[in-house]
């Protein structure tokens, strides 16, 4: 089934009357999920009265007048609601598009003419471009899942303001030699474009190849065939734990058709489980060990450690050249976020936040000013044309989707801890409070947060 002829519906377009803002601000608000646990219209969680969208199966209501109350909202995605509810299988889990032996060759042969392309001709503009005339859509939305990663950081890398600022700065940063004998030298003494993947999970770190990182790496930017490097390390809790404290290095890549000026440049993947505040703490900490043991004639003849030491460096000025996030969910009380250090030790660094949709973008850059005293300058907020092809149906509003990696918001970091910036801890506006001032402003349309 296609998406073709679907009207794109508004991004936040699930309303919150005055009434379920009034629902959400009370004791039992932060268990509800309009139209998914309970009516979407009031906020009722009667369970033996709701019923679903005859239509979509989607969307919960606890009878016809709040379903007749709310259909002219519900009318905009209740068509690409029953496509997720027929293509689920599909799209999020292989399903039966995936079951057969033709299916599977027919998606790995398409992700090797999309590696070939990438190969020959760099970063593409879309995935159109990517796919060409590729007749299989549900191929195309399984790889863009997996494809969508790395090819979002290359674009930003090659249009975010702020990013494209890393050109003017590889040439003098160059590692000294640091592999022994035998290993890729190409890599061990290239410059290199350092970004720290900051909240990454396994969907970030087993993008499979890997190699796909470095293809879609912006040529002109990483000077290729001959400059820059781009080394990622990922930061976060939800960092696979089989990784943590791991580094690999790929040398360069090209196709053998492509000629050199289309090589993709060497790749360093490192991979840190725990905070950004406990990633610190281990790279200073590792870094006095590491400093305190070559100052001292007692350890001079004992064998070196077996795990590697890349982990070691200044906490107080880290070197990195940006930093993004994807889909950090700053506002999520379930996640730990521990980020106090980020003011302090990467003042000015670029700093790239992809989410899900704008809205959720802006509350994440308002999460990290109230809550972490991080602030951002220079601000952007654009569209990433690397975003997920398949569409998804929101777990906290029904009446909403988006696609995956949809909006970036980039800028640079700010300490305002000392700056008067916003309080930690101050209280954000109630959904009562949002309600009203959405009715004051003639009805536009705010997110549930």
């Amino acid at each position: 089934m296609s998406t073709t002829g679907l009207a794109e519906p508004p991004e936040s377009n699930h309303v919150i009357s005055l009434e379920l803002g009034e629902i959400l601000d009370g004791p039992e608000g932060c268990r509800l999920c309009p139209g998914v646990n309970c009516c979407a219209r009031c906020g009722s969680n009667r369970q033996s009265s709701l019923q679903p969208c005859s239509k979509c199966d989607r969307v919960l209501y606890c009878g016809a007048t709040c379903r007749d109350a709310d259909r002219e909202i519900h009318k905009r995605v209740c068509p690409l609601l029953q496509l997720i509810e027929k293509m689920g299988d599909v799209e999020y889990t292989g399903g039966s598009a995936m079951t057969s032996e033709g299916s599977k060759s027919a998606h790995a042969a398409m992700m090797a003419a999309a590696l070939e392309r990438l190969e020959q001709r760099g970063l593409p503009e879309n995935w159109a471009t990517l796919f060409g005339d590729e007749a299989d859509p549900v191929g195309q939305r399984l790889l863009s899942a997996r494809m969508s990663y790395p090819l979002s950081l290359g674009w930003c890398l090659a249009n975010v303001p702020g990013l494209r600022m890393l050109r003017r700065a590889l040439a003098p940063k160059v590692d000294p030699p640091s592999k022994p004998a035998g290993s890729v030298a190409s890599a061990a003494t290239a410059a290199w474009v350092d970004v720290l993947i900051l909240g990454a999970s396994a969907a970030e770190c087993c993008v499979e190849p890997a190699e796909l990182w470095a293809l879609a790496a912006p040529r002109r930017a990483l000077g290729a065939p001959e400059g820059a490097g781009l080394r990622l390390t990922f930061v976060g809790p939800e960092v696979p734990e089989h990784l943590s404290g791991k580094e690999v290095t790929l040398p360069p890549t090209s196709s053998p058709s492509s000629g050199a000026g289309s090589r993709a440049p060497p790749l360093s993947l490192r991979y840190f489980r725990g905070s950004f505040d406990a990633f610190c703490a281990a790279g200073s900490a590792t870094q006095a060990k590491k400093h305190a043991t070559s100052q001292s004639s007692s350890h001079k003849d004992e064998a070196e450690p077996k795990k590697a030491t890349w982990l070691a460096f200044d906490a107080q000025v880290l070197q990195v050249d940006a930093i993004v996030c994807f889909n950090p969910g700053f506002t999520c009380l379930d996640y730990n976020w521990s980020v106090g250090e980020l003011g302090h030790s990467c003042e000015d660094t670029p700093f790239v936040v992809v989410t899900n949709t704008v809205t959720e973008s802006l509350l994440d850059r308002e999460c990290l000013s109230a809550d972490h005293c991080v602030g951002l300058a220079k601000v952007t907020q654009t569209r990433n044309p690397f975003s997920w092809l398949a569409w998804r149906q929101s777990g906290t509003l029904a009446n909403d989707v988006y696609r995956k990696n949809s909006a970036v918001l980039a800028g640079r970091v700010r300490n305002i801890s000392n700056n008067g910036g916003a309080s930690k801890g101050e209280e954000p506006e109630s959904y009562a409070d949002l309600a009203r001032s959405v009715a004051k402003r003639g009805g536009k349309k705010r997110k549930k947060r």
